[in-house]
């Protein structure tokens, strides 16, 4: 058993040679256009692309089977940034709530 992911890899900044997908197989065995796995040493693997592409810097996302595992890392030289987001719910506008301070003021005391 294990736990599935569906990953993206984007190139943000720099290029990579045209054998870039027969490096990333060969490194980690999986392909670019097929990456729904149990990829569980992507950060080791990405950290050596990253060296082995020095002036490129990628951008690895991913998208678990719970709904709230999502996450990116940004790789470099060997060097990784976790970048994953943060849910953030906005405050309370009661306007939109037709106004219940004015009709309940007794649960705003």
């Amino acid at each position: 058993m294990g736990y599935m992911t569906s990953y993206s890899l984007n190139i943000v900044v720099g290029q990579v040679p045209d054998d870039f997908g027969k490096v990333f197989n060969k490194l980690t065995g999986y392909t670019l256009d097929a990456l729904y796995c149990k990829w569980y040493e992507f950060d080791e693997h990405m950290t050596t692309l990253s060296k082995l592409y020095p002036n490129v810097v990628f951008q690895l996302d991913g998208d678990g089977e719970d709904a709230d595992d999502k996450w990116r890392y940004y790789f470099c030289n060997g060097k990784s940034q976790d970048a994953s987001p943060e849910i953030v719910y906005p405050e309370i506008n009661y306007e939109q709530l037709d106004n219940i301070k004015k009709r309940s003021p007794e649960l705003f005391i």
